[in-house]
């Protein structure tokens, strides 16, 4: 009996963490802990792979957005601010005079600071590369987005079935559904051609 007690908690810690390991964030101990378990249950093999399926639907489910119009000029002034503070540190006291080389034709232009600049870029290049994989997850050739009509009388409703290829699974997505009376469900049908 206590030997019962003791798999039915070692089995609920491992389970615990088959979240973390669908996102990939497990350390390694526990990661060869999982696996090892995986591999003689069907019950945790069955949960992870929802687990996976619920991890591959989360970018689907984030509403694209615009950056803030305002970005530009924080990233901006905060360049500037870093670029004007560079510029204030005073001179050492001691000076070595500067000597022109004969080759020398022009004087070279003053030294800038060009860490806020990189700052900046990187934030932009981040910013673009997250935009355009969000625009490639919705547009994957792995899925199929289809836009749901409500039925005759029902007015406001909507929604989208996703079909995902890979996975074989349909995910129907209503909005602004009525409430139901007590006692009454939602169906959903599938109708193909007569059946």
């Amino acid at each position: 009996m206590v030997a019962t007690m003791a798999a039915e908690h070692d089995h609920s810690g491992i389970q615990e963490l088959l979240g973390a390991y669908a996102l990939d964030a497990l350390p390694d101990d526990e990661r060869r802990l999982l696996e090892a378990h995986l591999a003689t249950c069907e019950t945790c093999r069955s949960e992870l792979a929802e687990l996976r399926l619920a991890v591959h639907t989360l970018p689907l489910s984030v509403e694209e957005r615009d950056a803030s119009p305002s970005l530009r000029d924080r990233l901006r002034a905060a360049a500037e601010a870093d670029l004007a503070q560079n510029e204030a540190v005073e001179p050492p006291d001691t000076v070595v005079p500067f000597e022109p080389r004969a080759e020398r034709s022009m004087p070279r232009p003053p030294r800038r600071n060009w860490l806020p600049w990189a700052a900046a870029a990187i934030f932009l290049l981040f910013g673009l590369g997250m935009l355009g994989w969000n625009f490639s997850l919705r547009q994957s050739n792995n899925q199929q987005v289809i836009a749901l009509q409500a039925a005759p009388g029902v007015t406001g409703a909507s929604g989208e079935l996703i079909y995902l290829k890979d996975e074989q699974v349909i995910i129907v997505k209503p909005s602004n559904l009525p409430a139901l009376a007590a006692g009454q469900v939602y169906e959903l049908w599938l109708i193909q051609g007569e059946t």
